[in-house]
């Protein structure tokens, strides 16, 4: 097990594909490609295994991706302010004590600065040795595994458990895997959301030159950061154009003509997808039907080359209708090592976390989870 030094990452010739990805984040800077993170990156080798290392100390404006007081606190004020609760200013409160303590001092394993992070295959014996290396060399950092979710991590988790790591609910989100049983009206769904495509003037394309990587920018803004939070990653040009020219990734856009409306990047790992990034022109009504149409075309992806759709949190009902079930994500973290009072700090985090939320949900108070999926998970 090593920290990869500098002299290999510039000695190594690089395919496209995970580590080329990481090593020009590392190598230019994170903020570089997203304005909101701040953060040394590291890349960690464990039997021909590679792990990104993402290390977070006083980063607490940054996107929730890397900080956990912008994940648990400063995007659920955001919904609270949202829903109209008078309880922010509890949270606003703990979140004094939470910097106090050094919350956001954490080495995040597997950190792709993604909103969804895929593991490969990884032993007990292997996190067992991963702990006991990393808190050799951060000795003072908590270590952090995001995105662990039990249908398809369902090992992991329990590996992380054993290992000691405690868990705090992160966020809702939806898995459509062909194991799954889908029925007719699901599928018969889809069909028509993928019918509406076809009948639609639009034509799907990959992003050709700088205004083309800049539009994409600008779409994603407008859904990501403008529509739902400033504490989302703020990806701009440099950023697609990053993973346009890698294999893990495919950019698309949706023209009519010369414009772009629409955008989404496909991310993949083995037989699993995702979608870390959409966007859409938000000034043409609605009927016209964009989101529609990035969905059907992400979800024809998965039936013809992918065995699981990894549809990430958000539009709960909408997915649902599509045949997705509704899984909890999990973070688990790893504080065996620190201080006394530094594990009291992470321990109460998780017990508000994990009382707040599903409270909030129950109450139909609150859009960090969706309500009506995360009871009936």
């Amino acid at each position: 097990m090593r920290i990869l030094d500098k002299k290999y990452l510039e000695e190594h010739n690089f395919e496209n594909d995970f580590l080329s990805y990481i090593y020009e984040i590392k190598k230019r800077g994170t903020s570089f490609f997203i304005s909101n993170v701040n953060c040394e990156v590291e890349i960690l080798e464990i039997n021909e295994k590679y792990f990104p290392i993402v290390i977070a100390n006083d980063n607490y404006n940054d996107c929730l991706y890397v900080s956990l007081i912008s994940h648990y606190i400063k995007y659920i004020i955001e919904e609270f302010e949202k829903y109209k609760i008078p309880f922010g200013f509890i949270f606003k409160i703990f979140e004094i004590l939470l910097k106090l303590n050094k919350i956001n001092k954490v080495v995040y394993v597997n950190q792709m600065f993604l909103s969804t992070n895929f593991y490969p295959d990884i032993t007990f014996e292997q996190i067992k040795e991963m702990v006991v290396y990393l808190n050799k060399i951060y000795p003072d950092y908590a270590i952090v595994f995001k995105n662990v979710n039990k249908h398809y991590d369902l090992e992991l988790f329990e590996n992380l458990k054993k290992n000691g790591f405690f868990e705090i609910i992160g966020r809702q989100i939806y898995i459509l895997d062909k194991k799954m049983k889908l029925k007719n009206k699901y599928r018969q769904k889809q069909k028509k959301d993928f019918s509406f495509y076809e009948k639609s003037h639009y034509k799907i394309q990959e992003p050709k030159d700088d205004n083309d990587y800049k539009r994409i920018e600008e779409l994603y803004t407008q859904l990501y950061i403008k529509k739902y939070s400033e504490y989302n990653p703020k990806y701009n040009s440099e950023f697609f154009r990053l993973v346009k020219d890698n294999n893990l990734f495919n950019l698309k856009v949706f023209k009519y003509g010369n414009k772009i409306d629409a955008t989404y990047l496909i991310y993949s790992v083995g037989n699993i997808i995702t979608a870390p990034a959409v966007g859409y022109n938000m000034e043409l009504p609605q009927e016209i039907g964009l989101y529609r149409m990035i969905i059907s075309n992400l979800l024809r992806e998965c039936k013809l080359s992918y065995e699981c759709f990894n549809m990430s949190a958000g539009v709960g009902k909408y997915k649902i209708q599509r045949g997705a079930k509704p899984v909890v994500e999990y973070i688990l973290i790893y504080d065996k090592h620190l201080n006394y009072i530094r594990r009291i700090i992470y321990k109460l985090l998780q017990m508000v976390v994990n009382f707040t939320i599903p409270f909030l949900c129950k109450k139909n108070l609150c859009g960090f989870i969706d309500s009506e999926s995360f009871l009936h998970d």
